[in-house]
């Protein structure tokens, strides 16, 4: 099947380009292109954990992906949403007037849903556990007790807007590692161990528990979002 059928028939186009961006805030169509597929995704929420508390991952930034018929020189506005705080919501991407919702902070009891509506997992205390969050494309895993570890994060699409993966204070415990999402982080003789989303994925945050003080520095964010635009040319 093709990338895109070229409107009014006739022999397809065989190079295919693609755009990201992650900043600025519109984007003018080249010449001779009359169709464009866009993927975008909202920010994803921040991971949840402050002092002895089940930290949750971050929700994933809602996907969407729709094509557009253009005429060369239009400029098409869009905004990026910006990776949520810790415990705070990512911020909604938004190209040609649709928008992309951003995930949903995570809280101690869970992880954050994500912008579309998957929800997060549910977290576990003595010990503490943390709930996945909700990813663009499926559900937070829970919190378990056998193997102990945090809920995994939800996957995402495309991608992108994967959920954070949920906090483990074990000692000995092996975090969760995630593919869209940011990484989980466990505790041994209180060493933390948590990394944020990769960058502009619009995936959730790492939780950020910890089991004396607050989080560690710099951890536990949203990924910003990212526009992907595609053409044949």
């Amino acid at each position: 099947m093709p990338f895109f059928t070229p409107i009014g028939g006739g022999a397809e186009p065989t190079t295919i380009t693609e755009v990201r961006r992650t900043t600025g805030t519109s984007f003018t169509v080249p010449a001779g292109v009359k169709l464009i597929l866009t993927t975008w995704v909202g920010g994803g929420g921040g991971g949840a954990g402050s002092g002895a508390t089940s930290g949750g991952g971050g929700g994933g930034g809602e996907v969407k992906r729709q094509t557009f018929t253009v005429t060369p020189g239009d400029s098409i506005a869009y905004s990026i949403g910006s990776g949520g705080a810790v415990s705070s919501n990512g911020g909604a991407t938004v190209f040609n007037s649709v928008s992309a919702a951003g995930g949903v902070g995570a809280t101690s009891s869970a992880g954050g849903a994500s912008g579309n509506g998957n929800s997060g997992g549910s977290s576990l205390t003595g010990p503490r556990r943390g709930g996945g969050g909700g990813g663009a494309g499926g559900v937070g895993g829970a919190a378990r007790t056998s193997p102990v570890s945090g809920g995994i994060g939800g996957v995402g699409l495309y991608g992108l807007g994967g959920g954070g993966a949920g906090s483990c204070d074990d000692t000995g415990t092996t975090y969760i590692t995630a593919s869209d999402g940011g990484a989980s982080q466990y505790h041994n003789a209180y060493t933390a161990n948590a990394t944020n989303a990769t960058a502009n994925t619009g995936g959730g945050g790492a939780s950020t528990s910890a089991t004396t003080g607050g989080p560690p520095t710099g951890h536990g964010l949203g990924a910003n979002g990212i526009v992907i635009i595609n053409y044949f040319s």
